[in-house]
This record gives structure tokens, sequence and C-alpha cells, in this order.
């Protein structure tokens, strides 16, 4: 998740509470969860909020060069981008800058908890899993909105 927001220039409002103090909040949460639980996994968990994702995945773009560069192993990238807006009540996981596997795996956990989601396409790299997946790491990224949904940016 990314903590930095714009609203399309540097004076612009940005729509900062959706894009994405939301998708913080759900990374937030799911620590929270696993922490309350005493889950202790097998593989190192990584919890990563980046800044710099509306002015050219930065901060993401940093951290998976170097994972890259320093031989680092990562079994999943999961993104999550604007989790708190949804005019159609779906999930939308997005098939572009995605591993195939690590995708399929997260739309089953999506259609087992929530019956069913929907499917875009960014057309370019989005979102900070785009870095991760550019730098030859499995990764997949899914948001409450259809792109076309999120008419208010």
């Amino acid at each position: 998740a990314h903590f930095d927001s714009t609203g399309g220039s540097s004076t612009a409002r940005g729509p900062g509470a959706v894009d994405n103090a939301s998708g913080c909040v759900v990374l937030m949460e799911a620590l929270r969860v696993l922490a309350n639980a005493n889950y202790a996994p097998r593989n190192t968990m990584e919890f990563h909020f980046y800044s710099g994702e509306e002015v050219g995945l930065l901060g993401s773009a940093d951290i998976f060069r170097n994972y890259k560069a320093g031989g680092k192993s990562i079994l999943a990238v999961v993104n999550t981008d604007m989790a708190g807006y949804s005019p159609s009540g779906k999930i939308s996981s997005y098939n572009d800058y995605s591993d195939l596997g690590l995708l399929d795996y997260v739309r089953r956990v999506i259609a087992a908890y929530l019956g069913s989601y929907t499917t875009d396409t960014c057309g370019y790299g989005c979102s900070d899993h785009a870095s991760a997946y550019s730098n030859g790491f499995p990764a997949a990224y899914f948001t409450m909105a259809f792109l076309i949904e999120a008419n208010y940016l």
C-alpha cells in the first residue's frame, strides 16, 4: 500500500482517504489480526507502506530494485490500493503486471469469501505491484473499484 496521494497537480486536493489511506488500513488490520492470533509464519512476512507511488512508483521501485540486486527470495507480493470505495460492491483484481499463478490464488480467496469478483486492466504499471513484477517477483494487485468506477480521481 502507498501512503501518498495526489489530485493531479501539486496544488490539487488528493483523494487521500480512498487513494490510499484505505489500502494502508487494510494492511494495518491484517497485521493486527495476525499479531493478536500469535501467528508465526514459516517464512518472513513483510508489510510495506510506500511513498512516491503517485509520482512513478518511486518507493516500491527502489525497494524491489534493491531486493533483486541483493538476490532476495520473495514468494509473493500482494498489493492493495483504493480499498474503501466500490460502487459495484466487488473487489477487482488486475490482469497486468501480475503473476498468473498468484493472481489465480488471490482470485480464489476473494471468491471464497465474497462469492465473486471483477477483473480489470490498467494498461500500465498503475500501482506498486508493478515494481515487484518488473523486478522478477510474483505479484498480484486488487482494489475495490474498477478504474472506470474511480471517476472521483
